[in-house]
């Protein structure tokens, strides 16, 4: 089980366990939100309910306890806090103005917030935007085909995820389709919801193929929160902010817990209207995995206007640098880190992204040198950005072998 913490009573910021991480994230980058934090109100959408209170996480036992780190070194612990079972899962990034910054159209902004809820009350919204590398245990949660991932158009977030760092999500749970099953109205006779059906005279509710009382199966997590939390989910002007500054606005940090808080509760909420109406309820139909395969023949622009020109170049090293760069790594399973200090350069080591060029470089320009795609994928994850610069042959690779 993930550890527990212990609620306060008084109203204010809980005391968190002996934990170093969380403690130099509370103290040293304001991580946990009390009632009484003071922050501007979020702007409603014209399309919301009137009259509902709006959601807060601060109204809701466990008491919530958020906690923000754009640390990679902080991560490991964080999620280690996680507590058993189903968990919220989100995503941020930076939104475009495409008549004003890109022209083109092509630009796409890399997810620069993730965002973890579990039932015990602790959120963690971690901003991988500014980090070395993706936190290698953020990267296995949410890889894990064990550990259900909740939340709206959940699959577009895995695919983006894995577009922008090669991370494949598993175990990923549509609460709109969990709807379609846990939402129906008992009868013996026909179902007296609009879109919902029994089989005639089973007296048994059937899996609604069509989505339940929306009539969908992808529903937004505003209509979702007012079905099922009689709350208001507030959008305001934090949806479409700059969620790669440094560090997040209070009211960016509270939009974000807001939201992958909710999906948490409208789960649970879910499987109480499941366990009322006698519903059986079937993941395989509302849950999906990330496909590699569904890039292969779609391959996405890189970014190069989001990175340094001469970074987005293919490597121009030296050719003993470039084959000894595959060596080091193939034949002598070196660290990244070693293999910098290994190529230095008049004493001077060189960049990860640079040295996980020179491997690329010279398994492109020798076909035949052996090497496994997943360590391989492994290498160019060890460096933020060196994904974005190398998926598109790395997919053409994994293509190749029919993954």
């Amino acid at each position: 089980m993930g550890r527990k913490f212990e609620s306060s009573p008084t109203g204010k910021t809980p005391d968190l366990p002996s934990n170093p991480t969380l403690e130099r994230s509370r103290e040293h980058k304001e991580a946990s939100f009390s009632c009484g934090t003071s922050r501007r109100p979020l702007a409603r959408s014209k399309t919301e309910p009137v009259g509902l209170p709006s959601y807060t996480y601060e109204d809701y036992t466990p008491r919530a306890r958020v906690v923000h780190t754009d640390d990679n070194e902080d991560v490991d612990d964080l999620v280690s806090s996680l507590a058993d079972g189903p968990i919220g899962f989100d995503m941020e990034w930076r939104f475009s103005h495409p008549e004003r910054e890109d022209p083109t159209g092509l630009m796409t902004n890399r997810a620069a917030v993730v965002q973890l809820a579990d039932a015990e009350g602790l959120i963690l919204v971690i901003q991988i935007y500014h980090m070395k590398r993706f936190p290698p245990s953020l990267q296995d949660i949410v890889e894990s085909p064990h550990r259900a991932k909740l939340g709206v158009n959940i699959l577009e977030d895995g695919k983006k995820l894995f577009e922008d760092y090669g991370i494949v999500a598993k175990n990923l749970v549509e609460l709109g389709g969990v709807v379609a099953q846990a939402d129906v109205v008992p009868t013996t006779g026909q179902n007296t919801s609009q879109q919902g059906y029994w089989a005639s005279g089973s007296g048994r509710p059937q899996t609604n193929p069509i989505g339940g009382p929306f009539g969908r199966q992808i529903v937004s997590l505003a209509k979702l929160v007012a079905r099922y939390c009689h709350k208001t989910l507030e959008k305001g002007d934090e949806r479409q902010s700059n969620w790669e500054r440094k560090p997040l606005t209070k009211e960016q940090e509270f939009y974000a817990a807001c939201d992958v808080h909710s999906s948490v509760k409208i789960y649970q909420r879910l499987l109480e209207l499941a366990e009322k109406n006698a519903v059986a309820l079937l993941p395989p139909e509302y849950t999906s995995n990330v496909l590699p395969s569904d890039y292969f023949k779609t391959p996405s622009p890189p970014r190069t206007n989001r990175l340094n020109a001469e970074q987005s170049l293919p490597a121009q090293g030296p050719d003993q640098h470039i084959r000894a760069a595959y060596k080091y790594w193939h034949e002598r399973h070196m660290s990244l880190e070693a293999m910098c200090k290994k190529l230095a350069v008049d004493e001077e080591c060189l960049e990860p992204r640079t040295v996980i060029s020179y491997v690329i470089k010279a398994l492109q320009d020798d076909p035949s040198l052996p090497f496994d795609l997943d360590t391989l994928r492994q290498l160019v994850q060890m460096e933020i950005g060196s994904w974005d610069m190398h998926r598109n042959w790395i997919m053409q690779k994994w293509a190749e072998v029919g993954i």
